[in-house]
This record gives structure tokens, sequence and C-alpha cells, in this order.
């Protein structure tokens, strides 16, 4: 019989260790502050490795909305569950805040930074759109066409209007979280009724 060879270390990837102490240095100051260089020291890269990799810091955390969206929908292989396209919704939006709960007070510095800066949150803007994208697409909504960029758009607010009660959210379950988005999931579904959208 064949010898079995041991298994190999699964290999780390670089952009991902780029974004996790990115996160990490944002978790203990203010993200305005950081520089790609304490990023880079903090990666354990040099800063031509860094920016072989990474245009600057809206890369850095495009690339973490990126990880985001792949951590919620390998959740869902084969679909969200279910008739009702808002409880659909509902289910991956919350299965994304608690994923972003893992970056609680990095994620936090980070979205101050924005809120002081409009540049950065104009940047952060097109990676927002991408991602509820993917939420559409997961929770099998159309995204095809100007129904479809407009439905994109819509649940683009709603995420960000949803983060400021996240921010604020300091219960163990999110109750306060999943309060204000059932609430305006309800009402964003009854302006796209009486739009006939």
């Amino acid at each position: 019989m064949p010898t079995k060879r041991p298994k190999s270390a699964p290999k780390t990837d670089p952009r991902r260790t780029v974004v996790t102490a990115a996160i990490k240095l944002a978790a203990k100051g203010d993200w305005a502050n950081i520089g790609l260089k304490d990023i880079a020291k903090e990666a354990g890269l040099s800063l031509a490795d860094l920016s072989a990799q990474f245009a600057g810091k809206e890369d850095i955390l495009v690339a973490y909305g990126r990880i985001v969206d792949a951590d919620v929908l390998a959740q869902y292989p084969n679909g969200v569950p279910g008739t009702d396209e808002k409880d659909r919704l509902f289910d991956v939006l919350m299965a994304r805040f608690d994923r972003l709960q893992d970056d609680r007070a990095g994620l936090t510095s980070i979205i101050k930074a924005a809120c002081a800066d409009p540049k950065q949150a104009i940047i952060s803007l097109p990676g927002v759109a991408g991602s509820m994208s993917w939420t559409l697409e997961v929770c099998d909504i159309d995204t095809q066409g100007t129904r479809g960029a407009l439905r994109v758009l819509i649940l683009s607010a709603i995420y960000l209007w949803i983060l400021r009660s996240w921010m604020d959210d300091d219960s163990a379950d999110m109750a306060k979280t999943m309060a204000v988005l059932d609430r305006t999931l309800n009402r964003a579904g009854q302006w796209a009724e009486t739009l006939g959208f």
C-alpha cells in the first residue's frame, strides 16, 4: 500500500494577512492616522511588498469587503432558503453583520474616519454597491438592467443606514440591529410595491 503523504499546512493568503493587519491596527487607534508603513510592519512586509499587492489603504478596505463577501456567500452554497424576498435579504444581511462582529472595533474606527473624510466615503461606495449586488444575487433577486441597478442602489443605502445602528448596538444578539433592519426592509418593500418596482 502506498504511504500516505502528510497533509501540508494551508498556504497563508498574503492579501488576507495584510487586511487582517490593517483591521487589527484600526482596532487599536485612529484609522485616519494609520499609514501604509504601519500596516506593512504589522503584516511583516516591506513597503515594496505591500505596494505590489495594494494600491493604498482604500484598496485594502476593498479587499476586506471582498473577503467578507466570500465568507458570507460561503454560508449559502445552495442559495438562501425561503420564498419571501424580504426574509432572504434579512437572513443574508444579518449573516453579514454577524461576520462584521469579528472586526467590530477596527471597523468602528474605519467608519468614523470615513464619515470625517468625504473623499474616503465616496471611494468606498462602489465597494458597498458591489457587496450588495452579491447579496441580491445570492438571494435570487435580479440585478440586471435599470431595475437591477436601482435595487443595488436602494439596498446599499439600507445597508449604510443599518451600519449606524450596528455600531451603536452593544447587545450580544444584535437585537437592535435586527429590529431596525426588519423595519427598514418592510418600509422598502412597501415603497417598492407602491411604485410597482
